[in-house]
């Protein structure tokens, strides 16, 4: 009974080890496929941009070599000295380049010598056009022209365009070398994926002949068992049915979540131009905080200097105070001395009592004006006091603009790395 029990144990354990098997064997030709792929790809790319990068070198030496020629053409027909000279110096920047670009197509060294050899002959012959062109004989260099330099130019046009044949039929035979790469690899790939499907074939029908023996050996204890095998079939029936339902909802949730990361991408997109956007709002508020905060300085300054007028004012006010009180004592002494004159003094007597009497009023004056300067010397205090604590808030939200503007800016450069990283997830 217990070497039965063993047995039935070993199953579960050498069905879970097929399946493992498979899995690996699964894994491993995905995972070789990929490799293989990943490389013939590099491979493909770096061919594709070797042959761009010598198309357009070819095609752009071909317009140096037509810009140079009509340079040339142009100097045969011009005629003023000053614009010869200046087509001269065009021409001898061209040449220049080209040079250069002949040079770098040619590959240094002992590189294409057919192509080198073309344009020294090219070289060459624009030289005998130009000796006779410097010395004023148009004619004869024309003819230079005609008979030396245009088969010269012709002759490494033909030599570049045969470099460009040359590279588009290298480029062929690389890219068809690739193909048959790929070709090769997916027969090899197809052919260890057979191999390992019919080693894995192999073990399974291993696996069932052991296992049907040892549900042979196991028949006479079917009776026994019969109940907890029903109950267990239900059960992988059960699971069966979940797990095709588990994996129908997998495949449901993986479009809600495509379609999800699509909505996430779009919102996280315009996060970052609301955050783009916030940032510019808090960097304006900085600007008007600041600006604030210069001007509530200037309040406060013309604060104080009202302030320190209004203390100079109260200064003059009392000295009027004391020259009216002075004013008053002269003109009590100046009715004493009229009394003491009688009849004689009458008319002083009412000069000083007048001159009495406009003292008083401007004493009286200067105490009315004293105190209001002192109300508004107190007012300009406490305006100077409020200016202050108003300067100290503004400085104060100064600062948490700043703070709002440095975080409001790493909000917008994560917000930009998170859409960036959401992108590249959905693609």
């Amino acid at each position: 009974m217990r070497n039965n029990m063993n047995r039935q144990k070993s199953i579960p354990q050498q069905l879970i080890a097929l399946i493992a098997l498979a899995l690996g064997v699964t894994i491993l030709g995905t995972v070789v496929y990929f490799v293989t792929v990943q490389r013939l790809l590099s491979r493909s790319r770096a061919i594709t941009q070797t042959a761009i990068a010598g198309m357009e070198q070819s095609h752009h030496l071909i317009l140096d070599l037509a810009h140079q020629q009509a340079l040339l053409q142009a100097l045969l027909r011009e005629r003023d000295p000053d614009r010869l000279e200046q087509g001269l110096q065009s021409f001898q920047k061209a040449a220049a380049a080209l040079s250069e670009r002949i040079n770098a197509m040619a590959g240094g060294g002992s590189g294409n010598p057919a192509l080198r050899e073309a344009f020294q002959q090219f070289e060459n012959a624009q030289k005998r056009v130009l000796d006779p062109l410097l010395m004023g004989n148009n004619g004869a260099a024309y003819e230079v022209f005609l008979s030396d330099y245009t088969p010269k130019y012709e002759s490494l046009l033909q030599q570049v365009n045969a470099k460009t044949d040359r590279l588009r039929e290298q480029t062929d035979a690389q890219v068809a070398a690739q193909s048959r790469a790929a070709q090769q690899n997916a027969l090899w790939s197809l052919a260890l994926m057979g191999v390992l499907v019919v080693l894995v074939a192999g073990l399974g029908w291993r696996l069932k002949t052991r296992i049907a023996t040892q549900l042979k050996s196991l028949a006479e204890n079917l009776h026994l068992a019969s109940e907890a095998t029903a109950v267990a079939a239900d059960h992988v029936s059960s699971s069966s049915q979940s797990l095709a339902q588990g994996a129908s909802e997998q495949a449901a949730s993986l479009e809600e979540t495509s379609a999800s990361l699509e909505e996430l991408t779009a919102m996280t997109q315009r996060n970052a131009a609301n955050a783009q956007q916030a940032r510019s709002l808090a960097s304006q508020t900085r600007t008007a905080v600041e600006a604030g905060q210069t001007e509530m300085t200037q309040l406060t300054r013309a604060m104080d200097d009202i302030q320190t007028a209004s203390t100079e004012i109260s200064k003059i006010i009392k000295t009027i105070d004391e020259i009216a009180f002075q004013t008053n004592l002269l003109a009590l002494n100046a009715a004493v001395e009229a009394a003491r004159a009688g009849e004689a003094g009458m008319g002083f007597a009412v000069v000083a009592d007048e001159v009495r009497a406009l003292a008083q009023r401007a004493a009286a004056a200067a105490r009315e004006t004293a105190e209001k300067i002192e109300n508004s010397v107190a007012k300009s205090r406490a305006g100077a006091d409020i200016s202050q604590r108003v300067a100290q808030h503004l400085q104060d939200i100064l600062g948490k603009a700043r703070q709002v503007d440095e975080l409001v800016a790493e909000i917008a450069a994560a917000s930009q790395e998170q859409s960036q990283g959401i992108g590249q997830i959905n693609s």
